[in-house]
């Protein structure tokens, strides 16, 4: 009898512990951000990973929208500028200009200035700058700047859900 009784008290614990274990939340702030390259060079070794496009700062006319990179140890950020309203073009001139640079804005009021756009030139609407993110604190980003060749846009950064993510979170996504 003492051994049934021991046999059904480790069963009864041990589906006690697994619902416990089920029931966690786990907070994680990569998941849902999609990956659209994810593979290693078959030549030399190289990893490279890339997320789709996120929104990830708003003004009152334009959304910016970014993705992240990773080639072997160098992570980068690819941003353009998207109207609010299809109708009203945000033209801030064109990707790639040597006068270009993003900067951001912490909660502490400190600035960081990454100033070489690695983009090829693209004046389209629409075309995307890319700045290298190493080394670069992403957590309390509140404000971003994002000056291409013609103008620039100030934008605040946006609360992480649903479609809406941190640069932090990306850069994360493919580390």
């Amino acid at each position: 009898m003492k051994k049934v009784l021991s046999v059904l008290a480790v069963v009864v614990l041990t589906f006690s512990m697994s619902a416990q274990e089920e029931s966690k939340v786990v907070w994680c702030p990569t998941c849902g951000i999609d990956l659209v390259i994810d593979e290693v060079d078959e030549f030399n070794g190289y990893t490279k990973k890339k997320t789709e496009f996120y929104t990830i700062a708003t003004s009152e006319e334009a959304i910016v929208k970014a993705a992240a990179y990773r080639v072997e140890n160098v992570l980068a950020l690819e941003v353009y500028v998207k109207p609010l309203y299809s109708d009203t073009p945000v033209d801030l001139g064109c990707a790639g200009s040597f006068k270009n640079y993003i900067m951001f804005l912490y909660e502490d009021g400190r600035t960081v200035k990454i100033d070489k756009d690695r983009s090829d030139i693209n004046c389209s609407d629409g075309a995307a700058s890319m700045y290298v993110m190493n080394n670069i604190r992403t957590r309390g980003i509140t404000k971003l700047r994002l000056q291409m060749s013609e103008s620039y846009l100030d934008a605040t950064s946006v609360k992480t859900s649903g479609s809406w993510k941190s640069i932090e979170h990306l850069l994360e996504a493919v580390d």
